[in-house]
């Protein structure tokens, strides 16, 4: 739903999904917060992926990182990205590389993405 361009609705299922199972996985919380994000709720993605990202720290920082990038934690985004980056052996990412795995249909979405990207210091 999210990628189809319909976030308020995932947001919607997701919320009804976690309380129908209150031992839900760390993933509703990160699909939670990715479409908060693309309705353009940033405080509450970030709590969302913050929290998504406590139980299962392994999952993706981008949207994190640009989610704290619009909220003006542009350091604090980029130091997201180079610690995540560092632990998974990584050198180097671009917003066009990460861009291939956020398919949105929505351009406003992947606009979104980018910039926030772009403000945590990605090419």
């Amino acid at each position: 739903m999210i990628y189809a361009g319909r976030s308020k609705e995932a947001i919607e299922v997701g919320k009804k999904a976690m309380r129908l199972d209150p031992y839900y996985p760390a993933q509703y919380l990160w699909f939670l917060g990715l479409a908060q994000f693309c309705v353009g709720q940033l405080e509450e993605a970030a709590t969302s992926f913050e929290r998504a990202r406590k139980r299962n720290p392994g999952l993706s920082v981008w949207p994190l990182a640009a989610a704290y990038a619009h909220l003006g934690g542009g350091q604090e985004a980029a130091d997201l990205i180079a610690e995540y980056m560092k632990r998974r052996g990584w050198k180097k990412r671009t917003v066009k590389m990460l861009l291939k795995y956020y398919p949105f249909k929505d351009p406003k979405d992947t606009d979104r993405f980018a910039e926030g990207l772009r403000k945590a210091g990605l090419e």
